[in-house]
């Protein structure tokens, strides 16, 4: 199991730097919406990690983070985000936005949110589908369901 978690870290793994650095390598400054919405599909490629290696959906976020130098990947921290993401929130933002990972109306579902700390903006999520979508402004930690995401427009790439 390990070895495959590492196979299957290494692959994903270059999909999450390549989001990562296209984002940066744009003129994206942080506080920006589009970077909420790339960290929205960082934790849809993590979320699709943990699954392939360990038969299910993370429960939270925290699983699919883990300690800084994370070298014994369990399914209650999966090493697959950074610890940044995996801990914010509405007291410790990243990038102005926190992020939510919750499970969705069955074993094969998951919804993913950004929202933003500043309610005038977009708050940014995605389903089990893998698309992400937007609000037209903000919205809080109650309308974060499967349900509410997905009644959501989706975004154009």
């Amino acid at each position: 199991m390990r070895v495959f978690l590492k196979v299957v870290r290494a692959q994903y793994g270059l999909v999450v730097m390549v989001l990562m650095a296209a984002t940066v390598g744009c003129g994206v400054h942080p506080g920006e919406a589009s970077t909420a919405a790339n960290q929205v599909r960082v934790l849809v490629t993590a979320e699709i990690q943990y699954q392939a290696g360990y038969g299910k959906y993370a429960p939270d976020i925290q699983a699919l983070g883990g300690a800084e130098l994370c070298q014994e990947p369990t399914s209650a921290h999966a090493c697959l985000i950074d610890g940044t993401l995996a801990d914010s929130s509405s007291a410790h933002p990243k990038y102005d936005y926190y992020y939510m990972v919750r499970p969705g109306p069955n074993a094969d579902a998951f919804v993913v949110w950004g929202i933003p700390v500043d309610s005038d903006s977009q708050a940014f999520c995605a389903i089990d589908d893998g698309v992400v979508r937007a609000s037209d402004s903000g919205v809080d930690a109650s309308s974060t369901s499967y349900a509410a995401c997905k009644s959501l427009t989706p975004i154009d790439d």
